[in-house]
């Protein structure tokens, strides 16, 4: 998938009207002053979408394909940042009307993915992003996990403030100690992350969230890095990407990505020694 931000709520919540226009408010602000990567940040779970009832309890696997692809041909939407005569199309918040919004007072999970795509300036507005959702529902903790370097570690975020996320800082120590590329290939050394992780979880207070967020030092997007170009090698009996060339293109897309945050930062290796 590449870096991503995942945000949201794991348990389901009863939004008020105003809250699903403030947040689908909130959204299009967002999409609209800053100049977005990939996909900016929204909740799409929030919105009602054109899905076919056409199952019964007989499941037709080519029926639902169908219907599946039919659905997102009717529910994609053009990006005004597009020009008019590009075909292409962008699933996003820009092309979402509030009328879309359910208006059903049923359980809703808000939950949503950015992915930075080497702009590490999205991934700091996500924050920002997250901060300002929180106040709109100030008694739901949101969760806010980066696969990258912007957190220090995952956080959950309350009205505006921010507190470690203990289940998600435990899977990431878990993934570090387990299956860390980078560590392995001598790019990152995950002692310091670990201690801070350590120190963190004694701390859980509900403070500042800039205290989680590590500091951008350059105000322009440097210049990015040549994509990754490697030629994926196909298994000849099945027409399928082999498993080695895939853990390939994972593996050297990991270390191009780290490449690129490390940019935006005077030491991608630095974790505070203290919290305040």
């Amino acid at each position: 998938m590449g870096r991503s931000l995942f945000y949201g709520l794991d348990d389901s919540v009863i939004l008020t009207q105003e809250q699903k226009v403030a947040l689908h408010e909130l959204s299009k602000k967002y999409r609209k002053e800053f100049k977005w990567e990939c996909i900016s940040a929204w909740f799409p779970s929030m919105y009602k979408y054109d899905i076919p009832e056409t199952y019964d309890n007989d499941f037709d696997d080519d029926q639902f394909a169908e219907d599946l692809e039919a659905m997102f041909e009717r529910n994609k939407y053009r990006d005004e940042n597009d020009d008019d005569d590009d075909d292409e199309f962008s699933f996003s918040i820009n092309g979402v009307t509030v009328d879309q919004i359910e208006q059903d007072e049923k359980e809703t999970i808000l939950f949503g993915c950015t992915l930075a795509g080497g702009n590490e300036f999205d991934a700091h507005n996500v924050i920002k992003f997250m901060v300002d959702a929180s106040k709109i529902i100030p008694d739901e903790e949101f969760y806010l996990d980066d696969d990258g370097f912007a957190l220090y570690c995952p956080v959950l975020i309350k009205n505006g403030l921010a507190s470690p996320d203990v289940k998600r800082i435990n899977y990431q120590l878990d993934n570090m100690i387990n299956n860390f590329l980078l560590q392995k290939k001598g790019f990152y050394d995950p002692a310091k992350r670990i201690k801070f992780f350590q120190l963190v979880l004694e701390h859980k207070e509900w403070t500042d969230i800039n205290k989680f967020v590590r500091p951008v030092v350059i105000t322009e997007r440097p210049e990015k890095r040549p994509p990754v170009d490697l030629d994926l090698d196909y298994d000849d009996d099945n027409d399928e990407i082999s498993d080695e060339a895939l853990e390939k293109f994972k593996n050297e897309l990991a270390i191009e990505e780290f490449l690129e945050q490390s940019k935006y930062y005077d030491d991608i290796d630095y974790y505070p020694e203290k919290i305040g």
